[in-house]
């Protein structure tokens, strides 16, 4: 069966969200369970994993969405080699933590107990990145319905493993060695959906082997130096402040999981067909593709967003308790960053088979973040990474990825864009804003986010149909389709 690019989108997307909810959910009750020092012993741990991951996995996971798409030959012998790859990676983490890299890392993050917790995460090396080459495994054989499934249960295992250790030990080593089992429990369920997808030959091919080392290069190297600004903020603050101002600084500095979410799934899906149309020549194709992703993200992450900045103020002490109530303000100015990043602007030079270009952006947008962390944090606390984040993402890394494309490629990616559209989507979602913000009267905390996001959402859906967004998204045929259907079986 062939699915389309909005289902492939949504099918990923739903799988991202929930996962993402899974992760809030451990967040919530390791706030509870552990004090400010505890928790910012476990997030530390899992930070210095998390930034050390595209270091090993150097874009090797994303390989089978290049070399595997359309191939029925030997993918069974191109998955192989990935695996290969990613295990011999795993392997390297984990000796260089068992060799004291991890007092390095803990002198880092000038927490001396975190040394003997990274030690629980070396086996996890060795099974956590063979898994990552799942969803673009599933995706290049047109699998993609499978992810969603597999990304909730596994995150689901991980979850119950983590807060059983958490719960009953209430130590961060106990949760970290409940991590490691899920990894175990979950990697043959891994293989066997990837090796099932796939068909041909079994063995791996040398040259084949190589050349998927040196497409991953490039974008391995994009891949670390992504990772290195998005926890830039993160690791500024573990190194220069307190445990306890890093554990605030955690849960204000965590993004909306609809990021990952819904961009993530778009530029995943839509990468291939931007590389067909660059290949055939057909740019006008290319662009229209990418700003049709563009709006059709943005229908539901500005909404997103405005939300977000008006139940911040509520939901972080209901989720986190009053101890993290300084998190709001952070929070709330991390939600900016959604605006900006509806769009994959790296997907372009990837497609336009520049993806050499990819670690130069990232390159100077890490200068500029750590120049402007460095001077910022001094002055401001760790407010000041909030500000050297925004001004970094706005004011280098956009405008760098749209200059390059226009060079590269030698297309405006916003020539013709809808702008309209973009203002109308935005509008709606203020008018929603000022409508919800009359229940923030409401004594009772919870009864007020219910009412508050209610309201919203019935006048955003409103402001939608009658500015004809409901009609861009699809949303009103699809209503349409299902009224007609109804009647169908009534009358029959």
């Amino acid at each position: 069966m062939i699915i389309s690019r909005t289902l492939k989108s949504a099918i990923l997307a739903l799988g991202q969200f929930l996962n993402a909810l899974i992760g809030v959910i451990c967040v919530v009750v390791l706030t509870r369970v552990f004090d400010k020092q505890d928790f910012a012993s476990f997030s530390q741990a899992v930070l210095a994993f998390t930034f050390v991951l595209p270091f090993l996995a150097l874009g090797l996971h994303r390989a089978p969405l290049y070399f595997m798409a359309g191939e029925t030959v030997r993918s069974r012998g191109l998955l192989g080699e990935t695996l290969i790859l990613l295990t011999f990676m795993g392997m390297l983490f984990s000796l260089f933590l068992l060799l004291g890299g991890n007092k390095l890392l803990a002198d880092q993050f000038n927490n001396p107990g975190l040394a003997s917790l990274l030690n629980y995460l070396a086996p996890y090396s060795l099974v956590a990145l063979p898994i990552l080459a799942l969803p673009a495994c599933l995706t290049a054989m047109n699998k993609v319905q499978q992810v969603p499934m597999f990304t909730v249960v596994s995150r689901f295992i991980a979850l119950v493993m983590v807060l059983l250790g958490a719960c009953y030990w209430q130590t961060p080593s106990a949760a970290l060695v409940g991590l490691t089992i899920s990894g175990f429990l979950v990697l043959p369920w891994a293989l066997g959906l990837m090796y099932r997808s796939c068909s041909g030959q079994l063995w791996p091919n040398y040259k084949s082997l190589v050349a998927q080392v040196k497409f991953a290069i490039p974008v391995g190297i994009a891949a670390v130096l992504g990772a290195v600004q998005v926890q830039l903020d993160k690791l500024f603050v573990a190194s220069m402040g307190t445990p306890e101002e890093f554990a605030v600084f955690v849960i204000g500095a965590q993004q909306l999981p609809v990021v990952a979410m819904i961009t993530g799934s778009v530029a995943t899906v839509t990468l291939v067909d931007l590389r067909q149309f660059y290949l055939q020549g057909r740019l006008v194709d290319l662009v229209h593709l990418w700003q049709s992703a563009l709006l059709k993200v943005a229908v539901f992450m500005i909404p997103i967003m405005i939300l977000g900045l008006v139940l911040a103020d509520d939901v972080i002490p209901f989720l986190f308790t009053a101890a993290y109530a300084e998190a709001v303000l952070p929070f709330q100015l991390y939600l900016l960053l959604l605006f900006g990043r509806m769009a994959n602007y790296g997907n372009l030079l990837v497609a336009g088979g520049n993806p050499q270009f990819l670690p130069l952006v990232l390159l100077i947008t890490v200068i500029a973040g750590v120049s402007l962390n460095w001077v910022l944090i001094p002055e401001f606390g760790y407010m000041g990474a909030v500000y050297g984040t925004l001004i970094a993402s706005y004011c280098v890394e956009i405008p760098l990825h749209l200059l390059l494309v226009r060079w590269r490629l030698g297309v405006w990616m916003f020539s013709g864009f809808n702008f309209r559209l973009l203002s109308k989507i935005l509008f709606c979602a203020l008018i929603a804003a000022g409508a919800s913000l009359l229940c923030k009267q409401i004594d009772h905390i919870l009864m007020r986010m219910i009412m508050v996001t209610c309201v919203y959402l019935v006048i955003l859906l409103l402001t939608y149909r009658t500015t004809g967004i409901a009609a861009f998204i699809g949303l009103k045929s699809h209503l349409i389709t299902i009224k007609r259907r109804g009647l169908s079986n009534g009358s029959s």
